[in-house]
């Protein structure tokens, strides 16, 4: 169980990290009139940016109801099926 919490763990860190990537990489795009931001058309890097942030969210808050919840269970001693009972 030691290792899922800190997969879990992990795996948001990196979801809410490349969140705040894609976020602070459109921001500089949009301040700099999109001059010298990729190599591909504005509207192509927009879609491709907000699909990656929209993937971050969706890893991120699973990954951290998952460790939430695995957090709760290794707090309270408890197994997913005592919690049921």
């Amino acid at each position: 169980q030691k290792y899922f919490v800190l997969f879990t763990m992990y795996i948001c860190l990196i979801s809410v990290h490349a969140l705040y990537l894609a976020v602070s990489h459109f921001i500089s795009c949009v301040s700099r009139d999109w001059k010298s931001c990729s190599g591909m058309s504005p509207p192509a890097t927009t879609i491709f940016l907000i699909f990656l942030i929209f993937e971050g969210m969706l890893f991120g808050i699973f990954t951290g109801i998952m460790f939430g919840t695995q957090m709760s269970a290794v707090c309270t001693d408890e197994t997913g099926i005592e919690q049921l009972k």
